[in-house]
């Protein structure tokens, strides 16, 4: 939803957006809807990328500007951890939920060639918003934990390519970029990730903001928060052009809300 937001609602003369091909129909869709013109330029990438024909072994074959990749917290410095008991190599630390500035100052770290931290562990939030002079991807699994509490579900296609083209990046010291996985089972799927063709998006995602709650509670007024939010996503419309993102956080937070503040909210 912040995605679409961004698109539809900034206050710009011209806007440059920059993603895989499998953004292309939502593009022509805003563009449409909004009457503006839209310019598609198509980039091939640089320098090449493979897939290393092995696994790692042991985290103990890490190398200077290997990045290794988990999707938990939990995983990222358990992995740091390790590798700096077993190797001579710092790692510096990448995670959505580090604030900007920290990741700023990692990234500068990681990038130093100076500075000892030579290694990398890092969420999937490398792949948005940071340059990082990263030789080779390393996949610690092919499996996180779905955002609507479906369990573990497998990396889909566009993110591992998305990941693993961090690797090798033109402008960086490396020539080639590489990716491989921990584990051997999991050498499969990153086979089928990289080859799979992109699938388009078609649908932009929706979450209403609080002037639009305020303005529905309005008319509730003996409604519990927890009570306005959900009819207000029961009574939300629209066309298949867009779909309302996962609430049920936000719903969570209602009920908590009221546990504590009760009737003043």
């Amino acid at each position: 939803w912040a995605w679409t937001r961004a698109l539809y609602g900034v206050p710009a003369r011209e806007v440059h957006v920059c993603g895989d091909p499998t953004a292309k129909p939502l593009l022509e869709q805003a563009a449409r809807l909004l009457g503006d013109r839209l310019e598609i330029k198509t980039y091939q990438r640089i320098t090449p990328l493979g897939i290393a024909p092995r696994p790692l072994s042991s985290y103990k074959e890490v190398q200077p500007g290997d990045c290794v990749v988990a999707f938990s917290r939990k995983d990222i410095f358990e992995i740091k951890s390790e590798i700096e008991q077993h190797t001579r190599h710092k790692c510096c630390v990448v995670y959505g939920a580090l604030p900007p500035e920290t990741r700023r100052q990692q990234a500068k770290l990681f990038n130093d060639t100076a500075s000892g931290y030579d290694v990398l562990v890092a969420s999937d939030a490398i792949g948005m918003g940071l340059n990082l002079n990263i030789r080779r991807v390393i996949f610690h699994r092919l499996s996180k934990y779905g955002e609507r509490g479906q369990g573990m579900i497998p990396v889909p296609p566009a993110q591992v390519k998305q990941i693993a083209g961090r690797a090798g990046r033109h402008g960086t010291e490396w020539d080639h970029g590489w990716v491989t996985c921990r584990y051997k089972e999991d050498l499969p799927a990153l086979f089928e990730g990289m080859s799979s063709p992109p699938t388009p998006a078609t649908a932009a995602g929706l979450f209403p903001i609080l002037d639009q709650v305020a303005a529905f509670a309005s008319q509730l007024p003996k409604e519990s928060l927890h009570a306005v939010f959900s009819k207000f996503m029961e009574n939300a419309q629209h066309d298949g052009h867009f779909f309302i993102c996962n609430h049920q956080e936000s719903l969570r937070l209602a009920e908590l809300l009221e546990q504590v503040l009760g009737s003043r909210i």
